[in-house]
């Protein structure tokens, strides 16, 4: 069984920046398949200019069916579209949820 090594995330981890913001500051959406284990995490703006709509967006596939709180969808796109640590992570990678999630995670694209 493939999934997302703890020592993965903390190398994508380490390749952010820490930020004083929330984890929650940026609104994001959430798509998922009818067995919640394929989500796209996404945030949709409208060009101020030019009125096209920009969009900025992650895929995550789990190995066993997940839905994601608030905390764990902003806390992707955060690391992985911003590049930017939440405020509010407090090393969340070492509690036992924290574990829990990462292993579940299949692949992220």
């Amino acid at each position: 069984m493939f999934y997302m090594e703890i020592e993965e995330f903390k190398r994508a981890l380490s390749k952010t920046k820490s930020t004083a913001n929330y984890t929650s500051f940026i609104d994001v959406k959430v798509k998922t398949n009818e067995e919640h284990t394929k989500q796209i995490i996404y945030t949709e703006r409208v060009c101020s200019k030019c009125n096209r709509t920009l969009d900025k967006k992650v895929m995550v596939d789990f190995i066993k069916p997940h839905h994601l709180t608030i905390f764990e969808a902003s806390l992707l796109y955060n690391m992985y579209v911003l590049k930017k640590k939440p405020y509010d992570y407090a090393n969340f990678h070492e509690c036992i949820a924290g574990k829990e999630f990462i292993e579940n995670i299949k692949v992220v694209k």
